[in-house]
């Protein structure tokens, strides 16, 4: 009874973590001490941690064993001291009686392990040395990241950070750059005109309809329209054509959907829209392009209606006209009748901007390239250098540039040059004044501003970037390693000899080409589908022999 109720006693005190101390006759003596253990819980504290409570973190290095009860470190092989941190071998060396040197690659080594010589790598870096980098779309400790980037972005294998290739961004390359930008991390402005799009990647330009050239700034020519400017034009008597969709502006004296027709009689100038005014019975019709009169024989003047000597007037054709320009005068009172361009009373004026011809009552086109104002007698435009058309309105052609566009560029290699300046604007991958000159190893794109990323001496192309990478193949021998490989992310990569197929992989030479690799893969994969096969054939045996052994225990049972 007595030993019942001290047990009673002992359970309740222990919820209050308390301890007792007996004596040999089960019999309470005093309190000793606070207990760490309650009613109902281990008394052992979870892994890292110990105390009253379990509320102190173990401070135990390097694989040591932490008691729950006090927090003494119990150390592994090869370390030593309060918290195990001291190495029990100096650096480089380790075993027992440290009598072996370390074969860590020491800048891709963390720790060689003191006791066993095992190399724990760096973040980033493999192998039993520690030699070689993770392998492709791993990172980390050990390696065991695995990368999330995408788009043929590098992942760092240190870390996982995402290298996005030109062309793209985000956090794991997951987007294209920004409307109007290109390139590595985005950060180049597209120079494309006219509402052409660029390419993310390299900054081409993809030109709308009716616009071609590297900026996209330069109309089809006035033979061609639409998309890549390979449709031809119909226009005709030297009608200018929409580079976006053919359609024929005409020039002066002439009408129609391809300004086939001359203008009606009597009717001359922009879409035959004016009236000749010339002397009824005095001409025998005006020009359909600039409305001048075509005098009968014995008139003259502008509008044919004096029969008076050039520059005269009055009853007897004695007093001189005051007239400026070729102009002409009225036979009887002198006023003057101004030639095509000028106005006045003198004919001294030339037309306003923007208007030409008889009486400047003709509009000069409209234009939206070029020069601005037509000559104000015929309504041609004069245009400046770089530009050609009924209105300027076409830049020079491809390769042309200059006054009248009759000088020759001199770029090189597919660049275009400036159709006012001549100045040469090279294709991605090339540079100089006359675009002669590659970009250099480890450089592409426009201007070769753009850096190459490929790996184990893969080569970039200059255009783009695309890596051409080497041929797989191994230079020299070692046991059953081929060593320094090109074409290889690994420094080293194992040689096996199969003889399945009679095909045989050796180390003889060290060249195993891509056409090797791919028959060992070949082989691999057969090897695969026998696993597969012997594999099946077990799972249906032990089902068999399952069935069997089901069968024979009900057997049993009845």
């Amino acid at each position: 009874m007595k030993l019942d109720l001290i047990k009673i006693i002992t359970r309740t005190l222990s919820r209050e973590n308390i301890i007792l101390e007996m004596n040999a006759k089960n019999s309470c003596i005093e309190v000793v001490d606070l207990c760490s253990v309650e009613l109902n819980q281990s008394d052992v504290c979870p892994e890292g941690t110990y105390g009253i409570n379990c509320q102190k973190k173990c401070l135990c290095k390097n694989g040591a064993k932490c008691s729950n009860k006090n927090g003494n470190c119990i150390c592994a092989k090869g370390w030593g001291g309060k918290t195990c941190a001291k190495r029990a071998c100096p650096d480089g060396l380790w075993g027992p009686k440290c009598q072996f040197a370390c074969q860590c690659n020491k800048d891709n080594t963390e720790m060689c392990h003191p006791w066993t010589g095992e190399c724990e790598c760096n973040a980033g870096w493999n192998s039993q040395d520690c030699s070689r980098p993770c392998p492709i779309l791993t990172f980390g400790k050990g390696c065991h990241g695995l990368c999330k980037c995408q788009n043929n972005a590098q992942c760092s294998p240190v870390n996982g950070t995402c290298i996005c290739s030109p062309g793209f961004t985000g956090e794991h390359c997951e987007g294209n750059c920004p409307e109007g930008s290109f390139g590595e991390d985005c950060a180049q402005k597209c120079d494309c005109k006219n509402g052409a799009t660029c390419s993310s990647e390299t900054g081409q330009c993809y030109c709308p309809d009716g616009w071609e050239g590297q900026q996209c700034d330069r109309p089809c020519n006035n033979n061609s329209f639409g998309t890549h400017c390979n449709q031809k034009c119909v226009c005709k008597n030297g009608a200018s054509c929409n580079p976006v969709n053919g359609n024929c502006t005409c020039g002066a004296g002439f009408t129609g959907e391809y300004c086939e027709n001359k203008c009606q009689q009597g009717y001359f100038g922009i879409n035959c829209e004016q009236f000749c005014q010339c002397q009824d019975g005095h001409h025998l019709g005006c020009d359909p392009t600039t409305g001048k009169c075509n005098c009968k024989q014995e008139w003259k003047g502008v509008m044919c209606e004096s029969n008076c000597p050039t520059g005269k007037f009055g009853p007897t054709c004695e007093q001189n006209c005051n007239c400026k320009n070729n102009s002409s005068c009225d036979p009887e009172t002198g006023q003057c009748y101004c030639s095509r361009g000028w106005q006045g009373d003198d004919c001294s004026v030339p037309c306003g901007a923007g208007h030409y011809g008889i009486g400047c009552r003709q509009k000069c086109p409209e234009v939206s390239l070029g020069n601005k104002t037509c000559d104000h007698v015929t309504g041609e435009y004069i245009c400046p250098p770089g530009y050609l058309g009924l209105t300027c309105e076409h830049p020079c052609p491809i390769g042309k540039f200059g006054k009248n566009c009759q000088q020759n560029c001199s770029c090189k290699n597919g660049g275009d040059c400036h159709h006012v300046t001549g100045e040469c604007l090279c294709l991605p991958g090339w540079i100089g004044g006359n675009c002669t000159i590659p970009c250099s190893s480890g450089s592409f794109g426009m201007n070769c501003s753009q850096h190459c990323k490929c790996l184990n001496g893969g080569e970039c192309r200059r255009n783009d970037g695309v890596c051409r990478c080497k041929k797989i193949k191994c230079d020299q021998c070692n046991a059953h390693l081929c060593q320094a490989c090109s074409g290889l992310r690994e420094t080293e990569t194992r040689v096996m000899q199969l003889n399945r197929r009679s095909l045989k992989l050796k180390c003889n030479v060290c060249e195993v080409n891509i056409t090797d690799s791919l028959k060992r893969l070949e082989v691999f994969i057969d090897r695969l589908a026998d696993i597969q096969k012997n594999f099946t054939i077990l799972l249906n045996s032990l089902k068999d022999s399952l069935k069997e052994d089901l069968s024979q225990t009900k057997m049993k049972k009845l």
